[in-house]
């Protein structure tokens, strides 16, 4: 989806890029797809920040919030979110007129059946109805599908990824260390903003 919307020179913005990952690889596809582009990224995690430089050379990382994004007004032409907090105002200041705003989020049951083994009332997502102020909603694609973790470790690897971790207190996270295996549904919206014109 993305690719798309690759541009020789850009300037890309990943919004809480975490340790990385998706970073990664939308750099790498941008480079080998259109050659040079300008790309940062920024977490407000220091931690996360220095592993995800470790990981992708070529990139430029700052350690920063979503709602303080250290990045010139109408500087970006190109800003993904993925599953990291959503700051309208702020990416209304940075992004130019006609820029794209990618964002990936939870949708009704992402991950449903990891949160029903941890607490005993799950809840479910509550997905974005409409774009925000200053965007229109250009696109939207929808990915569904059944993850099955066959280990503990599996199950804890990715409990680890989710901000469950942080919100799990000692009885809940006891209750997932017991399962071996869990299958549980992977849902989430990807919806493509463009700005509008200031």
């Amino acid at each position: 989806i993305a690719a798309e919307y690759y541009a020789y020179g850009a300037v890309m913005l990943d919004c809480g890029c975490g340790e990385g990952y998706y970073t990664s690889k939308i750099y790498s596809a941008a480079s080998a797809l259109v050659g040079a582009v300008d790309f940062l990224a920024f977490d407000i995690s220091r931690d996360a920040v220095k592993l995800a430089a470790r990981a992708c050379q070529g990139v430029s990382f700052a350690v920063a919030s979503c709602y303080n994004i250290p990045m010139a007004d109408g500087s970006v032409d190109l800003a993904f979110n993925v599953f990291s907090p959503l700051a309208p105002e702020e990416m209304r200041r940075i992004l130019k007129n006609g820029a794209r705003y990618i964002v990936a989020y939870p949708d009704v049951y992402h991950l449903y059946e990891l949160k029903a083994a941890i607490y005993d009332t799950p809840y479910k997502n509550t997905p974005e109805t409409g774009a925000p102020d200053g965007f229109s909603l250009s696109r939207r694609e929808r990915v569904a599908y059944t993850l099955t973790l066959n280990t503990s470790r599996e199950i804890l690897d990715l409990f680890m990824m989710t901000p469950y971790a942080y919100r799990t207190g000692k009885k809940e996270r006891e209750r997932l260390e017991k399962l071996q295996n869990l299958a549980t549904r992977v849902e989430f919206l990807i919806d493509i903003y463009e700005k509008t014109t200031d």
